[in-house]
């Protein structure tokens, strides 16, 4: 008998490591804080001045606090880290205030709940680890409060408490408030005359310290003051869920009456310590694969995955990554054939991808373009428009800050321009950043050395596609800037690429025996699939049909063979597009330019 008690609490024991340890695996391999890093893209900057900015509003030190344990979501494996820490210290304090409140801790593992909730919110990459902070200062505020024994000292505390953390919590006044309200009412020790004026206390500094912050900190909106560092409704799906964390502990409070009741004393009497472990057990597992199986499914992750891939520029893995997704819509269609035209696969490849909206999969519209800027300046740097790559990037910095995928982008612009003043301004800024650091001072020291870093390998390619002469650049996208591109520079591969597509996408065949040159300029030693399937028509069209015409290229057999395969299910169909759209559909034909200009361009509507 001895031994079959060892073993299930010899299992209790370890539970908890193995516990935190899945923790930790689960955030760096499925939640992946690189990618809360990239969505949230939060600024820190060490020095006095971006430090002072924080500490001018209620809530601001906490802010702080929380931008700068931010910062190391650059590396998945650092930030799943951050997250285990977080999570093991609310965890503490949970074992604690449960031994503060009087409830036993015995073989209890309630206290790891936390730890899932957590997971569970950040797997919603707008949720921001200044709730969490937010939720430990208040935690460590009420257990202080606890234990104070004297209840007059334990109302004096409270409004010094709430004073200071207010100021470096904001909004998590109002979890401490309640807190300490809960503990107060639920309490036997205290006279109702020591209930009513601890209700009273409490509910006026509670509205009483936001409202003197709203009169006398400039700016500072009433929403700010009294909801920083708590969940904002509007930042999430579900309003109400991210609550829950604060509800726990709010019902932790009700634990020891409920456990004195007739009934709850009888099952404890007949539950063994073997058989409270367990139990306990099993609810943490069912509790492990709801939370693991429901984590990411309320967010955007695989369309955040698919941006980070792209700016990063690992577009070989976003091919792969989009290859498994079961619905490709937009914005995925955009930067999957912007991957395509980095591995010059475009003009082969574009339509085994839904290419349902037009020429906005290729160009972004200029609505979308004001909501995520940095997506624009990407673009423009990568066809060689510096100008407007710059412009997009200020854009981004007026909306943003000084974030440093920004920052980075800037000073590569201003090189590039050769207006090294204005780089070296945004160099100190990433000076001050603790990863990107080392980067910016290599650059500030060629610089200060009066090399000319436009020159540089890296630089070179995008210094050639720059444009040379000044034209008229329109809000919506047109062939005239691709144009003005490869007039400049022929070998322009991306230009060249997006400028072919784009009049694919449009359907329009009257250019293309223009484009042959450049195809030979570029050196392709066989012309693209899709452009050979628009050539046919184009030959059809104009009564041509010497395939022997265009320069060195000859039609590939394939192409021909595919062809006539396609004309073959139309004639089945005696020549009705209609009849034949769910044969043809069925078959690899789908994956055609021509299926596209017969079937999908007729559909598209501008918006």
């Amino acid at each position: 008998m001895a031994k079959n008690n060892k073993k299930p609490l010899g299992i209790c024991n370890l539970f908890p490591i193995i516990f935190f340890g899945a923790i930790f695996l689960f955030s760096w391999l499925q939640i992946k804080p690189a990618l809360i890093g990239y969505w949230q893209d939060t600024v820190f900057l060490t020095g006095k001045d971006f430090f002072m900015q924080f500490v001018k509003y209620p809530g601001g030190i906490i802010n702080y606090v929380s931008d700068f344990i931010a910062q190391f979501y650059i590396y998945s494996w650092l930030g799943a880290i951050l997250i285990g820490v977080v999570s093991v210290i609310i965890c503490l304090l949970t074992l604690y205030l449960f031994r503060v409140t009087g409830l036993k801790t015995d073989r209890t593992f309630l206290y790891l709940i936390p730890a899932f909730l957590i997971i569970f919110f950040v797997s919603d990459y707008n949720f921001h680890i200044d709730i969490i902070i937010g939720i430990l200062t208040a935690l460590l505020g009420f257990i202080l409060f606890v234990k104070i024994p004297d209840s007059l000292i334990k109302l004096f505390v409270f409004i010094i408490s709430a004073v200071i953390i207010y100021y470096v919590s904001g909004g998590s006044l109002f979890f401490y408030s309640f807190l300490c309200l809960f503990y107060i009412l639920l309490s036997k020790k205290y006279t109702n005359k020591i209930k009513f004026t601890g209700l009273f206390i409490i509910l006026l500094f509670s509205v009483l310290l936001p409202l003197i912050a709203i009169k006398n900190v400039q700016g500072l909106t009433v929403k700010n003051a009294f909801l920083n560092t708590l969940p904002k409704a509007d930042d999430f799906k579900t309003p109400l869920l991210p609550y829950m964390l604060h509800l726990f502990f709010v019902i932790i409070l009700f634990i020891p009456r409920i456990s004195k009741t007739a009934i709850f004393k009888k099952l404890g009497k007949k539950a063994s310590k073997e058989f409270k472990c367990k139990v306990q057990l099993y609810l943490i597992l069912a509790l492990t694969v709801l939370v693991f199986l429901s984590a990411n499914i309320k967010n955007d992750k695989e369309l955040i995955n698919i941006e980070y891939l792209a700016r990063n520029g690992k577009w070989k893995k976003l091919i792969d990554e989009s290859n498994r997704l079961q619905k490709v819509g937009f914005p995925f269609i955009y930067h999957i054939n912007r991957a395509l035209a980095h591995n010059e696969m475009l003009l082969d490849n574009m339509f085994y991808y839904p290419q349902r909206f037009g020429t906005d999969g290729i160009f972004i519209s200029s609505e979308f373009a004001y909501e995520k800027p940095m997506l624009n300046s990407d673009f423009y740097y990568e066809i060689g428009h510096v100008n407007e790559s710059l412009h997009w990037a200020y854009e981004a910095l007026s909306i943003k800050g000084p974030a440093p995928d920004i920052l980075k982008r800037l000073v590569i612009g201003n090189i590039l321009k050769e207006e090294y003043q204005a780089a070296l301004k945004y160099l100190r800024n990433l000076e001050k950043t603790l990863f990107y650091k080392k980067w910016a001072l290599s650059y500030m020291e060629t610089i200060t050395g009066n090399s000319d870093l436009s020159s540089l390998h890296q630089f070179a390619k995008i210094k050639n596609n720059m444009p040379d002469k000044d034209f008229i650049f329109y809000s919506e996208h047109t062939p005239l800037e691709l144009a003005v591109l490869l007039e400049k520079n022929p070998e322009n591969l991306m230009a060249f690429q997006y400028l072919v597509a784009y009049k694919l996408l449009n359907a329009d065949l009257s250019d293309l025996p223009l484009f042959i040159n450049n195809f030979m300029a570029l050196d392709y030693k066989s012309l693209p699939r899709h452009f050979e399937e628009a050539l046919i028509l184009f030959m059809i069209h104009s009564g041509d049909t010497d395939k022997f015409k265009w320069g060195p290229y000859i039609i590939s057999e394939e192409t021909l063979n595919r062809f006539n395969e396609y004309d073959r299910i139309l004639k089945a169909f005696n020549n009705n597009p209609q009849a034949a759209k769910d044969a043809i559909h069925k078959s690899s034909l789908r994956n055609t330019f021509w299926y596209y200009a017969m079937y999908i361009y007729p559909n598209i509507t501008k918006k």
